[in-house]
């Protein structure tokens, strides 16, 4: 967009005529059909038809992009109430709502109805170390084979590779199985086994191996490959795969608290909740009702006549975890409320 150029301006602004001293500026059709395309281009950007008897039309348009942009595509925010996602209505903005609720259970959405969050989700990869120094995406194979239809992939034995796999398992623990879970890539052949996308069927970070099925023929070798984890993707489909988050416990990223080998490391996984390590003072009482203090880090009980019966009293540092907290409940360090991620732009 520009100011008039029009015969009579002043600085690029309007000015009026005065009768007999000086001419008005001309409106010209230059500056008036750049001031329609941009009106124009509110609405057509959108995806809607200009509608000549509709005079709210573009701050109709407006509010759905101040709707649409109020967050950014994946962002995390939370409602104490449950929403479900809605489509653009011109007539009742304030009802437009397109976040997924992570509370749902786990579910696939199509890029049809979420053309913004789909691509996003799918470009996802499991990062050691994301945002900070170190980071890796892709991930070191040593060893290919494959017997009956399953391949297997071994790791290099090197801290991004088994806090990849260490994560992974504990999200397949929390998941519950293998079903409808995580996928892995391949964006070369690696051996007998072809480029693609394939449902793993088993993660063992102990052996720093993954399997999955593989219709190629038996064999196997050692070389030097890469993979990566999508944690989104699905084998075999144009959709994206959400999971549940339902009591998730929220760590930051490479959060110093939450292991190098699971979340702080690796954004994107679940983890199931822990309490903090400790250790416990116990107490003993004699015959005479005395009480005298054993620690459980040492198993320094003597049991004799005098002791008539033991006892577990409060928590105590174990010199490593800290102080323990304690309440009347053990509690994750979450928020109670629903959960959600922006899409941006739901189409019902």
């Amino acid at each position: 967009m520009h100011k008039t150029t029009g015969a009579g301006h002043v600085g690029n602004e309007f000015v009026d005529e005065v009768p007999g001293v000086s001419q008005g500026t001309t409106v010209d059709e230059d500056w008036l059909n750049v001031v329609q395309r941009e009106a124009v281009a509110l609405v057509e950007n959108e995806g809607d038809a200009l509608d000549g008897g509709n005079d709210q039309q573009l701050w109709e348009s407006i509010a759905r992009r101040i709707a649409q942009r109020s967050k950014h595509v994946g962002e995390y925010f939370f409602l104490a109430d449950h929403r479900a996602p809605s489509g653009w209505n011109p007539a009742d903005p304030d009802a437009y709502f397109a976040g997924v609720c992570l509370n749902d259970g786990d579910h696939d959405i199509a890029p049809a109805n979420y053309p913004d969050l789909v691509p996003y989700l799918l470009a996802r990869a499991l990062t050691y170390k994301q945002g900070i120094g170190g980071a890796q995406a892709t991930h070191n194979v040593i060893t290919w084979a494959v017997a009956a239809g399953v391949a297997t992939l071994t790791f290099a034995n090197l801290a991004p590779e088994i806090a990849i796999l260490t994560a992974l398992l504990e999200d397949e623990v929390v998941h519950g199985s293998y079903v409808s879970w995580r996928s892995i890539t391949l964006a070369g052949a690696i051996g007998n086994i072809l480029a693609g996308t394939y449902a793993i069927t088993e993660v063992n970070a102990g052996a720093r191996t993954v399997k999955f099925a593989a219709a190629v023929g038996d064999g196997g070798a050692g070389g030097a490959w890469t993979v990566q984890f999508f944690t989104h993707k699905i084998a075999g489909s144009a959709n994206a795969r959400v999971f549940e988050r339902a009591g998730g416990v929220l760590y930051s990223a490479n959060h110093v608290d939450a292991d190098a080998v699971y979340a702080a490391t690796v954004p994107g996984l679940r983890r199931r909740d822990r309490v903090q390590g400790h250790w416990h003072q116990g107490y003993q009482h004699n015959a005479a009702g005395a009480l005298s203090a054993y620690s459980s880090a040492t198993n320094a009980l003597s049991v004799g006549a005098a002791h008539t019966f033991n006892c577990i009293r409060e928590a105590i540092t174990d010199a490593v975890n800290g102080t323990p907290r304690t309440g009347k409940s053990t509690d994750p360090k979450n928020l109670i409320a629903h959960l959600y991620i922006w899409a941006q732009r739901f189409l019902p």
